[in-house]
């Protein structure tokens, strides 16, 4: 049977009113998704050693004994501020690449929060007891006068017989345990002979381009070394000049000095 005219065009207005509220629908879902990311959107914290796609938010970082530390940022608004509530243990800052770069100061736990304009998240940090542990590997001693000769040769190497005694031989460890930055524990196992160690503390100090390590032993003395890097190699290195000028004036040593070369262990 054919269709009567306004039937046609009755249906044409129920076609297009279907597509248009099919299309409101359509539209009012995914507006409605957006709106649900966007409260799910709030800052997340990811640690930044696990890669650059982490898939789990942490709450929790044990940087152990590493002095410095990272965090990927994901989500919220992108202006982001951060926070440590005690700076003594851990403070941190905000890259521009959105990534927090932690520092660790001494032993201890810390809180940081992350927050943008809305949200906020945190994560506790606690740092263990670093260590760094090296042991000499070679030791030299160079003494050099104003005038070189056959006649002061003997007292020259006898200075230098001397200075290579104080010094420590090869294969002696030092066990650095930091308590801070720049200060802790220190033993010694004078040739690596574990049975008869030497405790001390220690405070490394900077002047400049310089390090200095100045050793306090348990007995009442003390070292001082200036820890130099030459090309890939450390070495600790102690000045006798002052002292071997003073004992030999007839020598007019310029240089006095015994150096120990050490690799990490």
């Amino acid at each position: 049977m054919e269709k009567r005219p306004f039937v046609k065009k009755s249906m044409e207005k129920y076609k297009s009113f279907g597509k248009v509220l099919l299309f409101a629908l359509l539209f009012s879902g995914a507006f409605s998704c957006t709106k649900d990311k966007e409260k799910d959107n709030s800052v997340g914290l990811y640690n930044f050693w696990a890669g650059t796609s982490p898939s789990e938010k942490i709450t929790h970082l044990d940087m152990g004994s590493s002095t410095v530390g990272g965090l990927i940022i994901s989500g919220g608004d992108g202006i982001y501020h951060i926070m440590s509530d005690n700076e003594e243990i851990v403070s941190a800052e905000i890259n521009v690449e959105n990534v927090v770069i932690i520092r660790a100061h001494k032993v201890g736990n810390a809180h940081l929060i992350v927050s943008d304009t809305n949200t906020s998240s945190s994560v506790s940090v606690s740092v263990t007891q670093r260590t760094e542990a090296y042991s000499v590997v070679h030791v030299g001693v160079v003494v050099e006068v104003e005038e070189p000769t056959s006649e002061n040769k003997e007292s020259i190497d006898q200075v230098k017989a001397e200075i290579r005694s104080k010094m420590n031989q090869v294969k002696t460890v030092y066990r650095f345990y930091y308590n801070d930055t720049d200060k802790g524990d220190l033993i010694i196992f004078p040739g690596g002979n574990q049975d008869e160690p030497v405790r001390a503390g220690f405070l490394t100090t900077r002047d400049h381009d310089d390090t200095f390590i100045h050793i306090e032993y348990n007995q009442g003395t003390s070292d001082l070394y200036q820890q130099r890097n030459l090309f890939e190699n450390r070495y600790y290195m102690k000045d006798f000049t002052q002292e071997y000028q003073q004992r030999f004036p007839d020598l007019k040593i310029t240089k006095a000095e015994g150096w120990e070369k050490i690799e990490w262990m």
